[in-house]
């Protein structure tokens, strides 16, 4: 007797000792631990967790209590105490997001008890709410739930919308990485739930494979019930009752542990439909007594369902008298279904006809938005045409004044020179020794000063020469042989008359060849006898020629730019219409153009 007193003691002190040591453990983890394993166990933890922070005042924390507490006793089935915390909750939420998901999960909770139309209406309610805020995840979630409640009372005999079916596999694909996820669970769940309301057994029978190993993986009990549940129907469907059988007795186990008197039920009937269908009577009726014994307050669908199998098998084993009596009870509650089925239809109705006016308003609201939209764009592109066209006409403006003014300068300029070719011309008729020989301007490329107009010079060379040799001092003279530069400046003239400067390779080095003398000599003379570098020299000459020739050479007018320079000894257009307008003032285009308006 000692002993086993002794062994008592030591059995409470160890027991005491490890509950204290998960009491003191984080009290969050201890709940994630127990939640689907050991339901009671973690309600137990979730009510010190309530109690901890109601007495530090932390409103998260104590929501998230109220959370735990309702999904521990979701998992047992307790809805009075699930609906209980969730309205606790509730009434704590102050966030839109928060109050659409605390109604989502009280519509659930109705959902799973079979009030169909609570829940609808707390569906509706959360629907309302995430279209003010414009959630889209929200909205296309609780759409589902709607549509998921619609297969369960027979509305759609594909199970629920292509639009939600599409979403809820999105959904289920996007999660998919996090296996043992609840979102993943509850959506994969939903999608076997469908494809087996469809018949879809070969799309159905690999989640379900794949549930079960996570909860087997998890200890979920919760899904775990669900799995073999599911996997019992799939045989079921397929016709093999005695795999159908084995998974529903192993899901009863679960339903057993969880002490969740609705799986109990559920359970309980499928095993009585696959005895009934094995023509094993008695045991299908245990079953079913079983059902009537534990649960009196059924809904009403659920049991017309039952009462309906029981006078079935009753009028298989000749029991007339039993058979009326069920049949008769199935009547009354599939009265009594019917009523919350109508009741149900209408909300369906309300809700479906709220989402239609909801979408056909959303639908014209945004057609306003885009009309208005529409008018504000038409509006910003009338005022930045109208600014573009002020710009531009602005601009066209400043353009013909500009071009006006520059005609204006480019006829003066023209006028002048014209004078100027013209006096030219009357004074070499009139002495036919006078020859035009340079326009003193300065060459751009070589110096950065201003342009000077051009001058037609008449003047004797030799005496030019002479001029400018008595001009020479002694250290010019004694360093230049004064015959020797008569000489070579006479031959330059000679070059002058034959047109060499028209040549492209008129270089100094190339004249300096011809006059039988050196560039550095040849450079020297061109600088002190003609005042001038070889360079400008040489651009005289060209350019006196062209103005002349393009006024009195028709055909020579007729050339592109390109064509004239290169007749005139350019290589480039580019550099024969800069000397040109530097020598006269507008570009050979612009003189071309006047001549031929003469």
């Amino acid at each position: 007797m000692k002993i086993k007193f002794i062994f008592l003691l030591v059995f409470i002190f160890f027991k005491y000792s490890a509950y204290s040591q998960e009491i003191n453990s984080p009290i969050e983890d201890s709940i994630k631990k127990y939640i689907y394993s050991k339901p009671k166990k973690a309600i137990v933890f979730s009510k010190k967790y309530l109690q901890q922070n109601l007495e530090t005042g932390d409103t998260e924390k104590i929501k998230l209590a109220y959370s735990l507490l309702a999904v521990c006793n979701e998992v047992t089935n307790q809805s009075d105490s699930v609906l209980y915390y969730y309205h606790k909750r509730l009434s704590l939420a102050e966030h839109p997001l928060d109050i659409i998901n605390n109604k989502f999960y009280l519509a659930r909770t109705y959902d799973n008890s079979y009030n169909y139309n609570e829940a609808l209406q707390l569906y509706s309610q959360a629907l309302d709410l995430a279209k003010k805020e414009n959630n889209d995840a929200h909205i296309s979630h609780l759409r589902l739930s709607i549509e998921l409640l619609k297969m369960k009372l027979g509305l759609n005999k594909d199970g629920i919308s292509t639009g939600a079916f599409n979403y809820l596999k999105e959904s289920y694909s996007a999660q998919k990485g996090d296996r043992t996820g609840s979102f993943v669970r509850y959506n994969r769940k939903r999608l076997i739930e469908v494809y087996l309301h469809k018949n879809e057994i070969d799309k159905a029978e690999p989640l379900i494979k794949e549930g079960l190993e996570v909860a087997l993986q998890s200890e979920n009990m919760l899904f775990l019930y669900y799995m073999f549940e599911f996997r019992s129907r799939s045989h079921f469907l397929k016709g093999d009752l005695a795999k159908a059988k084995l998974d529903a007795l192993e899901a009863k186990r679960y339903a057993t542990k969880l002490t969740n008197n609705a799986f109990l039920n559920e359970i309980n009937y499928r095993l009585s439909d696959i005895s009934s269908k094995e023509n094993n009577y008695e045991e299908a009726l245990s079953y079913l007594k079983a059902i009537l014994k534990k649960d009196a307050n059924k809904p009403a669908h659920q049991a017309a369902k039952y009462y309906k199998l029981i006078a079935d098998i009753y009028k298989r084993i000749d029991s007339t008298k039993l058979s009326y009596k069920f049949y008769y009870k199935y009547i009354e509650e599939k009265e009594k279904a019917t009523q919350e089925y109508l009741v149900a239809i209408a909300s369906i109705h309300d809700i479906t006809l709220k989402e239609q006016l909801s979408d056909v308003q959303s639908m014209h609201e945004e057609e306003l938005r885009e009309e208005i939209l529409k008018k504000e764009e038409q509006k910003k592109t009338k005022w930045a045409w109208t600014g573009i066209s002020g710009v531009l006409l602005l601009l066209i403006i400043l353009l013909f004044f500009f071009f006006k003014n520059k005609s204006k300068v480019n006829q003066k300029r023209f006028d002048d020179l014209m004078i100027k070719i013209n006096a030219f011309e009357a004074r070499k008729g009139e002495e036919n020794k006078l020859k035009l020989t340079k326009v003193a301007i300065q060459d751009p490329i070589l110096e950065e000063q201003d342009i000077e107009q051009p001058k037609f010079v008449e003047k004797n060379v030799v005496k030019d020469i002479n001029y400018k040799l008595h001009e020479e001092d002694t250290d010019t003279i004694n360093t230049i042989d004064v015959k020797k530069v008569e000489e070579i400046l006479i031959k330059i003239q000679k070059l002058e008359e034959k047109q060499y400067f028209l040549r492209q390779d008129c270089t100094l080095h190339n004249m300096a060849k011809k006059l039988k003398t050196n560039t550095s000599y040849l450079s020297k003379i061109i600088n002190t006898h003609l005042d001038k570098s070889f360079s400008i020299y040489i651009n005289e000459l060209r350019i006196n020629y062209a103005i002349i020739e393009l006024k009195n050479n028709k055909r020579l007018r007729s050339y592109s730019i390109k064509g004239i320079a290169e007749e005139m000894g350019y290589k480039s257009a580019d550099a024969f219409s800069r000397y040109f307008r530097a020598a006269t003032g507008i570009t050979p285009y612009v003189y071309i153009k006047k001549i031929q308006e003469i």
